[in-house]
């Protein structure tokens, strides 16, 4: 960053200095200053440069930015409102691709629509830290260490898009080679469930989904895919897929008033007496108890 002292026309000027410098590659920013620069007012100067950091989020290479001068008014497009599929999309990949997409993605749209810099920097956090969850609930394998190092901090010093874009990428591209080498380390049964677990997040509430689809989905058969699953977690696959059903049925017990026929098509099942009667099998509660808080829950 550079400081420059203000005069008249100085911010339509471009040194003949600084296009040397940036065809050099250097990245500058300069700080158009108001006042005089003295001695008395340097701690002021360096306070307003470090809360200015973000007036030049979503400029390009170099950029003037006044200093004493509000910065641009932003706007508050919707950021980042699908991190659940797409991290269920990834893992079920093992791949960081739709991430990385969606990443690119979102950020153009704070750029069009001139997002508030801080709300752009806590939802890519919100985005990594949603990831690092999501590993730890899915993977059958010790993943604590994956992500660790990503803190809100680190983010929220990045002061151009452009740079935040570039870590976001890095990040995501370290997590999932660190995950891929856990999943060779430990066997290819770790990795699989991984991906079966998070295929089943996207698609459990589809009234055709099945086991075959899963085993097609990883590339193997339906027999040796439900015999390693169950080797691997001890629990059988269509078991963690009632759970993801009876989860997002509580749910809707709980917040909506819809109809348990509704509830029961909206969580893959076909007959709502077949969904009440594995709802009650492991609740001990009718849908119908449950939603009206049964004093014996």
């Amino acid at each position: 960053a550079l400081l420059l002292p203000y005069r008249p026309g100085l911010a339509a000027e471009q040194p003949h200095w600084l296009e040397t410098l940036m065809q050099q590659g250097l990245r500058c920013d300069l700080f158009l200053q108001e006042e005089p620069l003295r001695e008395e007012n340097l701690d002021s100067v360096r306070s307003q440069l470090q809360a200015g950091g973000d007036r030049c989020f979503y400029s390009e290479g170099g950029a003037w930015a006044p200093l004493l001068s509000p910065p641009p008014p932003c706007g508050a497009p919707r950021l980042f409102g699908d991190n659940a599929g797409r991290i269920a999309a990834a893992l079920s990949e093992l791949s960081p691709a739709p991430l990385r997409a969606y990443v690119a993605e979102e950020l153009a749209a704070a750029k069009a629509g001139r997002a508030a810099p801080q709300d752009v920097k806590e939802r890519c956090f919100d985005l990594l830290a949603q990831l690092k969850i999501s590993i730890r609930k899915l993977a059958p394998l010790d993943t604590f260490e994956l992500l660790r190092g990503v803190s809100l901090g680190e983010i929220l010093a990045f002061h151009r898009l452009g740079r935040l874009a570039n870590h976001m990428e890095q990040v995501l591209e370290e997590a999932f080679s660190q995950l891929r080498e856990q999943e060779q380390g430990s066997g290819r049964g770790s990795g699989l469930v991984l991906k079966a677990n998070a295929f089943a997040g996207l698609h459990f509430v589809r009234r055709d989904f099945s086991v075959q689809q899963v085993a097609a989905h990883i590339g193997i058969s339906k027999n040796y895919f439900t015999k390693l699953y169950k080797e691997v977690t001890g629990t059988g696959f269509w078991e963690y897929v009632t759970g993801l059903r009876m989860e997002k049925a509580r749910h809707l017990l709980r917040s909506t008033e819809d109809t348990i026929a509704v509830i029961a098509g909206a969580v893959g099942y076909e007959s709502e007496y077949h969904f009440s009667r594995k709802f009650k099998a492991l609740t001990g509660l009718t849908p119908n108890r449950y939603r009206k808080g049964d004093p014996d829950e």
